[in-house]
């Protein structure tokens, strides 16, 4: 089975890493593709039509950290 771990981190200003762990965040492939198939879904697409910026967006939005 090969799967594929993004782990998330972010930085200060500075570039260290910060201490917080709410700021550092797992996303797995399973994660990103349910995304994908949702957004395909989303843009009147069947959920086995999901396109490269379909998981292009999906990464990009599970990886993001949010604004607090």
């Amino acid at each position: 089975m090969n799967t594929l771990t993004i782990i998330v981190t972010h930085t200060l200003n500075d570039g260290s890493l910060t201490d917080n762990s709410d700021e550092t965040r797992i996303v797995t492939r399973g994660m990103a593709c349910n995304r994908a198939v949702a957004l395909a879904v989303m843009n009147g697409r069947p959920p086995h039509e999901v396109s490269k910026a379909d998981w292009e967006e999906a990464k990009r939005g599970l990886t993001e950290m949010p604004v607090k």
